[in-house]
């Protein structure tokens, strides 16, 4: 949270929380865990922007 309080936006963004702006990528694999030699070959699953799924790979669509 710590930009979007420098910036005073706090109020709208910065957490996951109802009723926020959100940007979030869906994974097929936790990054993290996995050898860095597979990170290539992670694909998206789905793409949410400002509350809105953009992109849903079951349905192979942006939207």
């Amino acid at each position: 949270m710590g930009s979007a309080y420098a910036e005073y936006q706090d109020h709208v963004k910065g957490t996951l929380t109802p009723g926020k702006l959100a940007d979030v990528v869906i994974l097929d694999r936790d990054i993290f865990t996995i050898p860095p030699t597979e990170i290539d070959q992670v694909r998206v699953v789905c793409t949410i922007m400002d509350g809105r799924v953009v992109f849903d790979a079951e349905h192979d669509s942006a939207r």
